[in-house]
């Protein structure tokens, strides 16, 4: 019995030296491996100053050129074309015949109309003269003047008429389309011509409702055509979306 008991202090004897050791090993190499650490375990970083500055955004928009007027001419008076002055894609100054139509006997009307003119001049001044000295009575002037202005009338009738038989270009533009041939009778209010005003050239597209909130009339803009690039200004945006693309006409 006293033997078993000396066996059992020895063996607690030692499990509590093993233990201490253990003890003091795991403490030492915790004192090891804290040393070996930096000394700040922050993570480096780099700075630098910025500044502020504006970015200018770009919209990139599909279109179509196109010219800046397009009329459509048409006969004012009845008659029979004479004269194509000038062909397709011609160019043409403000003033130029285009189209000229038959006279018919217009001239020999405004020659007649301008010596009934004249006739009722002389009568109109003889009138006033009596009239002033007290032999023309007041009645007979007056038909005297109303002659006097329906002559006037009746010569810038036929005037009208002789010029209305010259087509001519409206403005500095590009006779692009003829719509009548030589002989062909057209009377008033028939299309004879097309014609184009080409410069400036337009540039026509369409934006989103969020791209045309960005854009205003009198915006410095710029386009490539055919590989050439042209600028211009923004001179004309829809208020109004197209029904079937929502999108708006610049």
């Amino acid at each position: 019995m006293k033997t078993n008991l000396t066996i059992a202090g020895v063996i607690v004897v030692v499990l509590t030296l093993w233990m201490g050791l253990g003890s003091a090993a795991n403490d030492t190499t915790s004192d090891t491996d804290s040393s070996s650490e930096p000394e700040s375990s922050l993570p480096q970083v780099r700075v630098r100053t910025s500044k502020a500055e504006k970015q200018i955004e770009t919209i990139t928009l599909r279109g179509k050129t196109k010219a800046a007027r397009e009329s459509l001419l048409k006969a004012e008076i009845p008659g029979r074309v004479v004269e194509i002055a000038k062909g397709r894609s011609d160019a043409a100054t403000a003033g130029d015949v285009l189209i000229r139509l038959d006279k018919s006997d217009l001239p020999e009307q405004l020659e007649a109309a301008e010596a009934n003119l004249v006739q009722r001049d002389l009568e109109f001044s003889a009138a006033k003269r009596l009239e002033t000295t007290g032999f023309q009575s007041e009645t007979r002037f007056a038909e005297a003047v109303a002659s006097r202005k329906q002559a006037e009338a009746e010569f810038a009738q036929i005037r009208e008429a002789l010029e209305r038989t010259e087509i001519k270009a409206p403005y500095d533009g590009v006779f692009n389309e003829r719509l009548v041939e030589l002989g062909e009778y057209v009377a008033p209010g028939d299309p004879v011509a097309e014609y184009l005003q080409l410069s400036p050239m337009i540039i026509e597209a369409e934006a989103t409702e969020m791209e045309i909130q960005k854009l205003k009339i009198g915006q410095t803009a710029r386009g490539i055509v055919n590989g050439k690039t042209v600028k211009g200004k923004i001179r004309y945006l829809s208020r109004s979306s197209n029904d079937s693309t929502r999108t708006f006409k610049l």
